[in-house]
């Protein structure tokens, strides 16, 4: 399950479609969000994890239920908030721990494939645009049927899985030039 806004005018054209707010991109706020999901599965949302808790009671099946806590700092506009849900395995890299990307289990291979240099492509955009990213994470979260390839969130992505792909696959790196004035 993920969160999708369409084009506006659509089906599903922003968060109010899902929470209570004033959709606007002038109403910038902060947030607190709680979900409650089975405990086989992972919540995903906007800005920064705080607290995640294993509730202590079972449902009528025997199930029991974890809840994730974030913190989307700094303000931001209703309609960047999102979120997914489902038995995602989680891939952290090494170089920089502030940045995971999420999948399902059968493209964890395919995940950590293509996600591998991310982080050293974050910190040369960083550097050169002498500027940093404004959340204090960044996610990625690879989903099953995504309408569109890509759909941005405050503090990261919800990307189709299908743009993951294995190593099988040719993907050829550019050797880096550096270039002085035309």
């Amino acid at each position: 399950m993920y969160t999708y806004c369409g084009p506006f005018g659509g089906l599903c054209d922003g968060a109010r479609s899902w929470m209570p707010c004033r959709d606007t991109l002038r109403d910038a706020c902060t947030f607190r969000i709680e979900l409650t999901v089975p405990d086989w599965c992972v919540a995903v949302c906007s800005g920064q994890m705080v607290q995640q808790l294993l509730n202590p009671e079972t449902d009528a099946d025997g199930g029991q239920w974890r809840t994730f806590r974030y913190v989307v700092n700094p303000q931001t506009n209703c309609s960047s908030v999102g979120f997914a849900v489902g038995p995602f395995r989680l891939f952290v890299p090494p170089e920089m721990p502030r940045m995971t990307h999420f999948a399902l289990p059968e493209c964890f291979e395919d995940l950590v494939h293509c996600t591998s240099k991310l982080a050293s492509t974050m910190s040369y955009f960083e550097g050169t645009l002498g500027a940093s990213y404004p959340f204090k994470t960044y996610q990625q979260v690879f989903v099953e049927d995504l309408p569109d390839q890509l759909q941005y969130v405050a503090g990261g992505a919800i990307l189709d899985q299908n743009l993951l792909h294995g190593p099988r696959i040719i993907d050829r790196e550019l050797p880096a030039r550096k270039t002085r004035g035309c």
